[in-house]
């Protein structure tokens, strides 16, 4: 098991994929939104698992969107965009830290999942940092059940408990390799794994 006194708060090693746990992507897991990917489970049942890629942002933010017609403060739409994953990818999703917003679904004591958006908007319209406290997504990542165990034992994906305040500081496609870093060991050599195994 990996020391907990780093940046995120990494710990791996007999980890159960569960709400609130981390899939880092193996080095040679392919596709857009997959490759080299820090993804978020803010569901698995055996109905199956949801979650968010926190790494893959877009040139896109709240301002650019027609939101149910609904009319964003400045402060609001300049809040940038992340592809969460390929499914339902013209929904908006959110994660954030408001545990005032009504019907948001927890993720840990501090991370909220979901909720009302009007009283999500008003938190904020309030916040003096809300990219602090937020992060928007187009499309989820979702697995079937079963599916996510399967790859699991393929090897595509490595289990880690973190300290979940990183969502809110690092959305850059720098952090896969950041966490591999931190990891250290023998995962630093996934940094030197081709992106394209083909091209190796």
């Amino acid at each position: 098991m990996q020391p907990s006194s780093n940046k995120f708060g990494l710990k791996t090693g007999n980890i159960n994929p569960q709400k609130g746990t981390i899939l880092i992507a193996e080095p040679f897991l392919q596709g857009y939104h997959f490759s080299r990917s820090i993804v978020l489970l803010t569901e698995h049942t055996h109905q199956g698992s949801m979650g968010f890629v926190l790494n893959k942002p877009l040139n896109l933010d709240l301002g650019s969107l027609d939101i149910e017609s609904i009319i964003l403060a400045e402060k609001i739409k300049r809040i940038g965009i992340s592809s969460g994953g390929p499914v339902n990818s013209e929904r908006l999703f959110y994660i954030h830290r408001y545990s005032q917003v009504a019907n948001s679904l927890q993720i840990d004591d501090f991370t909220f999942f979901a909720g009302n958006i009007d009283e999500l908007f008003e938190q904020i319209e309030t916040d003096i940092n809300p990219e602090e406290n937020v992060r928007f997504f187009v499309g989820y990542s979702g697995w079937s059940p079963g599916q996510l165990k399967d790859e699991i034992e393929e090897n595509a994906w490595l289990i880690a408990k973190a300290d979940l305040g990183f969502i809110f500081q690092n959305n850059t496609e720098k952090l896969w390799d950041e966490m591999i870093k931190q990891l250290g060991g023998k995962f630093l050599d996934w940094l030197t794994f081709p992106n394209n195994p083909a091209m190796n």
